[in-house]
Parts: C-alpha cells; structure tokens; sequence
C-alpha cells in the first residue's frame, strides 16, 4: 500500500522504504544505515567493477555490514556540513582529537583535488567497530572533477558510472601510509599499514608525470602529476588524539575555499562547524 507522510507545521514530509538484503537480522539494521546515506546524496564509493579493493573508512565503501558501521569518509561529511572543518592555510602543526567527538577534518589544499585529514578510532559495537587497530589518522585525496553531477536526475548515472570503478582516476581514495596502492590493486585492506600512525608522511614528488596504474608515486602531487608543496606528516598518534604537522601554500582566502563546506554555518579565520564542549555556553543568538 501507499507509504504514510507526515506532517511538522506547514511541511508535508513523506516516508520513504528501504530496500535491502542480509542474511543476519543485525545486518538489515546495518544495511539500512548504507541505504538511508543515499536518500542524503551519497553515492557508492565501492568498486562495482571488482578491479580494486572497495575504499574503506566509510559507510558507503567497502564495509560490509558484519559489524557496527564506520563513519561517512571526512570528504562526504564536509559536502554536507556534517564537519567541524579546518582549511589549513600554511604551515601548521594540529592537536586532532577523534572524530567521533570532535567532527574535526583538515581541508589541505585548494582547487579541484586536495586532501582531507582526519581522526579515526576503534570503538566496538559503536563506530568504526571493523579497524584492526585502535586508531589511525585518514588522509584521503579529492577529486572534484570526478564528482557526481547534483543535477536533479542525474544521480541514477552513478549506478552506470560509478564513481569509484577506476583506479587512480576516482572520485575519493585513500592514501595508504605504506605507499604501496594495495587498495587499488585490489590486493586488499590492511589498517596498519594504510592509516597514517606515528611517523608517517606523504610528502611531494620530483616525479611530475601523471599518476597512473602503470606509474604509481605515493606523493602529494595531482593526479596529472603537479606539485602541490604539501607535506602531511603524523608526528604522534592514540585513541584520544593526534599530532599531526602540515606544510602547505599560503591560502589567500581561506573562508571562501571553506564556504561549500560548512553547511550555512558562519566561518571564521579559515574554520566552521566547531562542536562546543559541554562546559562552554553556546552562543548568544540574535533572534
């Protein structure tokens, strides 16, 4: 039959249904979360065409729903404000605490593809319950030439194209802290080795050719090979934070680089979406 709506003052919102699969009753709860990601605009980040390893580190990627979900990947929490986010403007050293409290993402760089940085933790039957090991900074590469069009319509194209079925010409990927683009080669997951722990960096390259599967260089160089000046190095890593030295270019602007990202919220000096301790009083409000 039909699906009820409900209604909140002046605004009808209908019920929608979700479809899903799964042998365990659990799972259907856990495969309800991944589906309920695409009614907020998410599209797969799995490799559909099953050439590399599904990206993990995300709730749209390669978890397959036989433990508590991990988060969204920082790039898709900052696309829809879900981030307390940080565009580095230079040189800088960062004290991240875990995600799972803080929302804290570090944007480093500016333009079309970029990087984001952030926090993750183990925390079993909650979040993030498949990591291997207790914790470990995610540094992961943006390319919004390859984004989903989010004209209306179109993101039904995502399941023709997905936009994660290419090796190093995705949308998101993750880089691995042990260079060895496992994760593309399809060789598999191995949390030790692809998050960034203590004393681990990704540094530029002189190598300027193009990255491919044929010339894979673990650099911070664009995918056409471009150097960025961009150093991501982790000096220190536990559960309860990070240490976690960036060299970068100055940013001119650095709000106007954040505004896509901060879901309406103001920016100040390069940074939006704060989540306030439970000791600091929020805000006044003018209205």
């Amino acid at each position: 039959g039909a699906l009820p709506s409900f209604v909140y003052g002046a605004e009808t919102v209908p019920s929608v249904a979700i479809a899903g699969r799964a042998s365990l009753p659990q799972r259907e709860v856990w495969v309800s979360v991944h589906e309920f990601g695409h009614l907020l605009g998410f599209a797969d980040l799995y490799d559909e065409s099953g050439g590399s390893t599904d990206m993990p580190y995300t709730v749209m990627g390669g978890w397959y729903y036989g433990n508590a979900a991990p988060l969204l990947d920082p790039f898709s929490r900052l696309a829809i404000g879900f981030a307390h986010a940080i565009q580095v403007q230079g040189d800088a050293t960062y004290q991240l605490s875990p995600v799972d409290v803080s929302g804290t993402v570090l944007k480093v760089g500016t333009g079309e593809e970029f990087f984001t940085v952030e926090l993750r933790r183990k925390l079993p039957g909650v979040l993030d319950d498949d990591l291997d090991i207790e914790a470990g900074v995610v540094v992961e590469r943006v390319r919004l030439q390859q984004r989903p069009s989010p004209e209306r319509g179109q993101y039904l194209n995502t399941l023709q194209q997905c936009v994660n079925c290419v090796a190093f010409d995705s949308f998101l990927t993750i880089e691995q802290a042990d260079g060895l683009f496992q994760l593309e080669r399809g060789v598999g997951r191995d949390d030790a080795d692809d998050l960034f722990l203590d004393g681990d960096e990704i540094v530029p390259s002189d190598d300027v050719e193009p990255r491919s599967a044929t010339h894979a260089v673990f650099s911070t160089n664009l995918t056409d090979g471009t150097a960025t000046g961009i150093t991501i190095r982790v000096l220190e890593v536990s559960a309860e934070s990070a240490t976690v030295e960036i060299t970068a270019p100055p940013v001119e602007d650095a709000c106007a680089e954040l505004a896509p990202y901060c879901g309406g919220l103001p920016c100040e000096a390069g940074e939006c979406g704060r989540v306030l301790p439970l000791e600091e009083p929020p805000p006044e409000c003018d209205g």
